[in-house]
């Protein structure tokens, strides 16, 4: 009998492995070819604009994740690319990082299922996430999930050494400058590992999640320094606002937009969820199958808690905390597939994927759309006298447009991707007297502030002229 023919395991992994490599050359050709809807819009138009005008790095609130990308940016304009290309260039690094942490996984570390951990945290959670190309929660998701991967591919997992904790170290490190709220799943997973092997009453197994937690503790003391952070931990911790919230919750709209979720992004990951608690439950392992469930509904629950005041349908801040629900469903996924190598089951796992990736490019056409919206409104108002747009309050649209707060910036580089002299501008009145000093400059208006015009020409990609601005009387997205 020939002895070369593939073991079951082999061709599993060899399916996990390409499994993989489909999803990041999917997503990284999306990020090449979608790279205004990743970068135009919210806060990454503000970085990106930043980074494109003056030419520096520009972190906030001690995120200094965006290190490990921003120096794309900066060397596609030091270079003198074109301004599509630095987008397309900027847009495509996040991916590039995040498969790079699978490669090292299923190649260094010989774990193929460990990279269809990361594959699975990265799509099963995230839906318009995806298009903040920023986002320090998806860097913390990516780092969390090669964490947790990391550490289930030690080959004697009661031999702690040196190098693990060093990994694990340079990992929360990266966090750090991420963001904390990967610390939930990564723990989760830790937890439920140590139940789901019978290992949870051994000491030395708690060895590294107490160092992690350890850690964190640290860093969560540390964050109560810096005013942004500890404002939202205060809301988070707020305990006559959570009795209210949970006593009434007709009276907010975040129970349904939760509900919005599982009936139409979340569908198929909520199935296989349940379908996970059962396989656990058949194999007696009940209180793995608790804890798994607990772990997901207090997840949710904190993010109901977080985004109570949540008005309407603006799902940009609510889909990051939910993104992390992919790491939390990856848990009892990982253990399943571990024990009980089947291909109906790795099949499954991939239509999966497929079905979630496609969900998660899928939303581009809401931003697709405030795009469009954006050009259209210009549109309606004629060149050379009317450039510079002024919308008031009353012609905004929350639920269409979402946040206000960067179309400036969003309207200025969209325009300028023809070419400089192309260059355009809306700005929402918020919050601002009319008679307020900035709104007379013959610059460039941005949220309750202003640039002079020499200012924001001294990039090469920009030349907005020193005309003022023009209220405007009408909008495409109203």
């Amino acid at each position: 009998m020939p002895t070369n023919v593939p073991t079951l395991k082999e061709n599993l992994s060899r399916w996990y492995t390409w499994t993989g490599h489909l999803f990041f050359w999917v997503t990284i050709l999306a990020c090449l070819l979608l790279y205004k809807e990743r970068l135009l819009s919210f806060d990454t138009a503000y970085y990106t604009f930043h980074l494109v005008t003056f030419q520096e790095f520009f972190i906030k609130h001690d995120r200094y994740i965006s290190y490990l990308t921003q120096w794309v940016p900066l060397l596609g304009v030091d270079l003198g690319w074109s301004l599509a290309n630095v987008f397309r260039a900027y847009s495509v690094s996040f991916y590039l990082w995040f498969y790079g942490l699978f490669l090292i996984v299923v190649y260094g570390l010989r774990n193929p299922l460990g990279g269809l951990l990361i594959v699975g945290a990265l799509c099963l959670g995230m839906r318009y996430k995806f298009y903040a190309a920023i986002s320090e929660i998806t860097f913390g998701l990516a780092i969390g999930a090669f964490l947790v991967a990391w550490i289930t591919s030690r080959k004697e997992k009661n031999e702690l050494k040196w190098l693990d904790f060093a990994v694990v170290t340079l990992c929360l490190i990266g966090l750090f400058g991420s963001h904390l709220a990967p610390l939930y799943p990564i723990m989760t997973f830790l937890v439920f590992e140590r139940i789901y092997d019978g290992t949870w009453h051994k000491p030395k197994h708690w060895l590294m999640p107490g160092f992690i937690l350890l850690v964190f503790a640290g860093k969560f003391l540390l964050v109560q320094g810096d005013e942004y952070e500890a404002n939202r931990l205060a809301d988070l911790l707020n305990p006559d606002s959570m009795k209210d919230l949970f006593l009434h919750p007709r009276d907010y709209y975040i129970f349904s937009a939760i509900k919005k979720y599982f009936t139409t992004q979340y569908i198929l990951p909520g199935l296989a969820f349940a379908a996970s608690i059962g396989w656990l439950v058949w194999k007696r392992k009940m209180f793995a199958a608790l804890f798994i469930l607990l772990a997901f509904s207090g997840w949710v629950v904190i993010n109901i808690i977080t985004y109570a005041d949540l008005g309407g349908p603006v799902f940009i801040m609510l889909d990051g905390y939910l993104a992390l629900l992919g790491l939390i469903w990856m848990t009892p996924f990982y253990f399943i597939l571990r024990d009980h190598p089947r291909l109906p089951l790795a099949l499954a796992m991939s239509f999966l994927f497929f079905v979630s990736t496609w969900q998660m490019i899928g939303t581009y056409s809401f931003y697709r759309q405030r795009l469009n919206y954006i050009e259209d409104t210009l549109a309606m108002h004629p060149e050379p006298e009317q450039k510079k747009l002024i919308v008031p309050w009353n012609l905004f649209e929350w639920n269409t447009m979402w946040f206000p707060y960067e179309l400036p910036h969003e309207s200025l580089m969209l325009t300028a991707l023809k070419d400089p002299d192309s260059c355009r501008t809306i700005y929402v009145l918020i919050d601002a007297p009319l008679d307020a000093d900035f709104l007379e400059t013959d610059g460039f208006i941005q949220f309750q502030g202003a640039h002079e015009a020499k200012t924001i020409n001294s990039s090469a990609y920009f030349n907005l002229p020193e005309i003022p601005y023009v209220e405007a009387d009408t909008t495409a997205w109203k």
